[in-house]
């Protein structure tokens, strides 16, 4: 339990690693589309950049922000039965909250993929919060 809730921090997890393989997928769908995919003596590489990467990350703002904002769950919160609410009275969480989550989770992924969240939710007690939480005054809860 965590502040009398239940504590979410395997189901937040693996909601982050399924949303996480999505916008892999998605990194790679792009990267062989609109940028540069090499596959030499078995090592396989790709890269995005430019105009393409950007819009990688704003589909990838775009996926987290509408999604926590109309129903608080991204695809991955929805299969684990966790989603977003304000910290405070475990409400839905406003806009500017939703918005100060999806920006931050760009800081959130560096530098190897999540690692940043990660130590912030475990730094954070029982509110469990990432960057993106603090910011906006939002944790994750049992959906």
């Amino acid at each position: 339990m965590n502040g009398g809730r239940p504590d979410v921090l395997g189901r937040r997890i693996a909601a982050g690693l399924v949303d996480l393989l999505l916008m892999t997928i998605l990194f790679l769908v792009m990267a062989v589309l609109f940028g540069e995919a090499k596959s030499v003596d078995g090592s396989a590489s790709v890269n995005l950049d430019g105009l393409p990467a950007v819009s990688f990350f704003v589909i990838m703002v775009l996926y987290y922000g509408v999604l926590e904002a109309t129903s608080g769950q991204t695809l991955g919160k929805l299969l684990f039965g966790v989603r977003v609410v304000n910290l405070a009275d475990g409400s839905r969480p406003e806009n500017r909250a939703i918005v100060a989550r999806s920006l931050l989770r760009i800081i959130d992924i560096l530098p190897v993929g999540y690692i940043v969240g990660l130590v912030a939710v475990l730094v954070t007690g029982d509110k469990r919060q990432r960057l993106g939480d603090l910011a906006g005054g939002t944790t994750v809860t049992r959906a």
